[in-house]
């Protein structure tokens, strides 16, 4: 199975933080490793279709599991860390 597995139990886990990241499963609460592309879509406030075209250029990291392109979360998250780091100093 993909992603973390943690036990729901009594206060605070019992709020789920960003639906886009985790979800319920089972009476499990799952952390999501992958990202579908209309999510990031979705995360970044852009349509499907300019989500598709940025990850057909390159420019969202996107891996291939079979048909599906898919956005590991650990890549999304450096990337864009990095895109932040680069306007910071003045570049991007």
């Amino acid at each position: 199975m993909l992603g973390y597995v943690k036990e729901l139990g009594g206060g605070e886990d019992d709020q789920l933080g960003d639906s886009s990241t985790e979800r319920v499963q089972g009476g499990m609460k799952v952390d999501k490793a992958v990202y579908t592309v209309p999510e990031i879509g979705q995360l970044l406030g852009i349509s499907r279709n300019q989500a598709y075209e940025m990850a057909r250029q390159g420019r969202i990291p996107t891996i291939k599991l079979g048909r599906r392109l898919l956005c590991p979360k650990a890549a999304v998250d450096r990337w864009l860390s990095e895109a932040g780091l680069g306007h910071e100093n003045g570049q991007g």
